[in-house]
């Protein structure tokens, strides 16, 4: 059964919504941690939380059942009452709870960026996965690091496409611009001669957006 409790956070009450079992008489609601993943059991009554941040909903039901099992009815309740300086308020009085949703992050649109930069400085199929493999696949911003000038052909092409579209001067590595040697020459002198927005950037889009740039 489902119903809405009274939880004790130690300095306010919140109300929630728990699945209400008994444990050897002892009330237990089940339900989602706060401001904490997993799940959680409190003591319908009291609020006070016999165990937290329990993987999933049958984890914390055995180990709220296994942990009044071992203590017995008699010495939890006495715990309760030692803890509880007052009982918990009517769940109509309280603000209710609800779990906070993250929003699912959105994957970039890489093929949109390709195209862009494509359509800026005509690029061949191989310069262009070359700027795939020089972008973040979830934000579509420049990865952290640089490829490497040193590695394979398409590492050192990644790298003159990395260091080709940095609008952030004070990452450009000047050795590996100085190493770079055939067509990813060629890239990067291609990708070099555009002024690229802030945004392909992480740390200069954040401070372009504060207004420190």
């Amino acid at each position: 059964m489902k119903t809405t409790i009274s939880i004790n956070l130690g300095h306010t009450f919140v109300a929630i919504e728990a699945e209400i079992i008994e444990v050897l008489g002892i009330t237990v609601g089940i339900h989602k941690s706060i401001n904490a993943s997993g799940w959680t059991a409190s003591h319908v009554g009291t609020g006070i939380a016999f165990c937290s941040r329990r993987k999933n909903r049958v984890e914390c039901i055995e180990r709220v059942t296994d942990l009044i099992t071992r203590r017995g009815t008699n010495k939890v309740n006495e715990q309760i009452e030692k803890l509880a300086s007052t009982p918990a308020p009517a769940t109509n009085t309280l603000k209710h709870h609800r779990p906070v949703v993250k929003p699912k992050a959105v994957k970039a649109n890489i093929s949109a960026i390709v195209e862009a930069v494509h359509n800026t400085v005509p690029l061949t199929e191989r310069e262009q996965a070359a700027v795939v493999a020089a972008l973040n696949s979830r934000t579509g911003q420049l990865k952290a690091k640089s490829p490497s000038a040193f590695g394979t052909p398409d590492e050192q092409l990644a790298c003159a496409a990395w260091q080709g579209l940095q609008p952030n001067g004070y990452k450009i590595g000047t050795l590996s611009c100085i190493c770079l040697r055939g067509e990813a020459r060629e890239l990067f002198d291609k990708l070099a001669k555009v002024r690229w927005p802030a945004a392909l950037d992480k740390d200069k889009a954040a401070l372009v957006a504060i207004g420190a740039w």
